[in-house]
């Protein structure tokens, strides 16, 4: 009996033994100190623990710092029972490198590596344990840090150059600085996610993405490159192409609304895959005889229109490019055909200044044209019989005369103007001035009345006996006196000194005339009977 008692006294006494030495290093006490927290093991966040035994002090990097690569966790340790078991926690799981490591107490620098991270702003939780006396001691500091160990990537297209050309299936080769490993990149063509390269992980550095060009239409495009990294930095960069899987054709140097004329060059561009495209040239929709199916070679080439087959003024000219397997471009344009331009104008003569009576003036006129028709002016005025006339300026080298009777207008400076009217109503105009001479009716009659009076003095006081000879010689001498100032002033022509015969003249001369009949005799002392 006593022995029995004595096994199960025995037995009791090594079960408590063992339930003494099986302490957890977490919840619950069934594990010894040496146990380890395997790596990489989840975990849930840990309670605040506040120990009695143990301090823990953290000094530096201060919450909300930003780290990146290895940082240094600077921490002062005080522990009443010596060496502490650390485990750190980031969001929950436990840091590798630190998973239940031994610290020692005073101030320590515990080296974190961060770049098995992700990046963003994570949740440090310190957790030191120790069990030394056999009770579990446990203390936690939380500390909030910005994991910051990638930059933005940098993307660049490295080709195919602008100037080339996007044909058929194409490698787009683009260069991406990262330093993540993989990187998600995305292509788009037009503002359209090529569905090969829809957030595609990638390796950075130099890469070929294939470009269908097939799946487009001809001309310009915009092709995007994204890249986005894990935590969300985007770099972009774009390139405008050309894409040309069969034929284009542009005019080359032509604007618009320019001038053609005669057997015109029209400079061209054509853009094939193939050696060379046949090419139509149409105008106002006709086709070209002289551009019918032309063999034009790529690149830049030049096609000769005749302009002198159609009309003056505006015209549509349409290219059509066709390589022969099906496909067609066109390319369409408004040009102005202008064969004969604008006549040029010259006056011939007179070349006084001045004319008299019915005066021939005669113009020459310069243009391509066999026919215009011609209109005269004085002062804005149609002249009668000039207008609208039809001229053949292939008759006398292009010169033409018409006739002016100057005694129909005044006495005047006159404006003269030509114009000329072309069959495609494109108009010259020329302007000259002349003065208009002519002898009117009331310059003789008033010349006749005062000459009448001024003979009439002298004629009169003869018969009173009054000598005639010295006022004969006075009227000699004032005559000669206002030719030779006539002369003077120039009056040099015929229709110069009809100009200048004018009711001024007539009767500045003519009372000066009477006035010296009237006071010869008391000049000469002849006494009046």
């Amino acid at each position: 009996m006593n022995k029995r008692n004595s096994v199960i006294l025995l037995l009791l006494l090594s079960i408590l033994l063992a339930g003494a030495f099986q302490v957890q290093p977490f919840a619950t006490t069934e594990n010894t100190q040496e146990s380890r927290i395997q790596a990489n093991t989840p975990l849930v966040m840990p309670a605040a623990y506040d120990s009695d035994n143990i301090t823990i002090n953290l000094q530096s990097p201060v919450d909300n710092s930003e780290v990146s690569g290895t940082f240094n966790l600077t921490l002062n340790i005080t522990s009443d029972n010596g060496d502490l078991n650390f485990t750190l926690l980031v969001d929950g799981e436990i840091h590798p490198d630190h998973n239940n490591t031994v610290v020692t107490t005073g101030l320590q620098n515990i080296t974190v590596n961060t770049t098995s991270l992700s990046e963003g702003l994570l949740n440090f939780t310190l957790l030191f344990e120790e069990n030394h006396t056999g009770i579990l001691q446990r203390e936690s500091v939380t500390a909030f840090y910005e994991v910051n160990n990638h930059g933005p990537p940098a993307v660049q297209i490295i080709a195919p150059d602008t100037e080339d050309q996007i044909i058929g299936l194409t490698d787009l080769m683009v260069n991406i600085t990262t330093d993540y490993d993989e990187i998600n990149v995305t292509i788009f063509v037009d503002g359209e996610i090529i569905e090969e390269y829809n957030n595609t992980p990638k390796a950075g550095g130099t890469n070929n993405y294939t470009i269908n060009g097939t799946a487009y239409e001809n001309g310009d495009h915009n092709i995007t490159v994204k890249a986005i990294t894990d935590e969300g930095l985007i770099d972009t960069a774009y390139r405008i192409y050309t894409f040309l899987d069969h034929v284009r054709i542009t005019f080359r140097n032509l604007a618009n609304y320019e001038t053609i004329a005669g057997n015109a060059s029209i400079p061209i561009k054509v853009f094939t895959p193939y050696s060379t495209v046949s090419v139509s040239a149409y105008v106002d929709g006709v086709l070209a005889p002289d551009v019918d199916s032309l063999s034009v070679s790529e690149g830049n080439s030049e096609i000769i229109i005749d302009t002198t087959l159609y009309s003056e003024g505006e015209h549509e000219i349409t290219l059509i490019a066709d390589d022969g397997f099906g496909h067609t471009w066109e390319a369409e344009q408004i040009l102005i055909i202008d064969n004969h331009g604008i006549p040029l104008i010259e006056f011939i003569s007179p070349d006084d200044d001045i004319v008299v009576g019915y005066v021939a003036f005669t113009i020459h006129i310069n243009s391509t044209w066999e026919t215009v028709n011609l209109s005269v002016y004085v002062d804005n005025v149609l002249v009668t019989g000039l207008s609208n006339i039809s001229v053949n300026i292939t008759e006398n080298n292009g010169e033409y005369t018409f006739f002016i009777d100057t005694a129909l207008y005044s006495k005047w400076e006159h404006d003269i103007k030509v114009v000329v009217l072309t069959p495609e109503n494109l108009t010259a105009e020329l302007e000259n001035s002349y003065g208009f001479a002519s002898i009117r009716i009331e310059e003789v009659i008033s010349l006749i009345g005062l000459l009448a009076i001024a003979i009439a003095i002298p004629i009169t006081r003869k018969k009173s006996g009054q000598p005639l000879q010295p006022v004969i010689i006075a009227d000699l001498l004032f005559l000669l006196v206002t030719a030779a100032m006539f002369l003077v002033l120039g009056v040099t022509t015929i229709p110069v000194a009809i100009w200048h015969f004018n009711m001024g003249s007539v009767w500045a001369v003519g009372l000066s005339l009477i006035a010296l009949n009237w006071v010869m005799p008391f000049i000469v002392g002849i006494p009046e009977e």
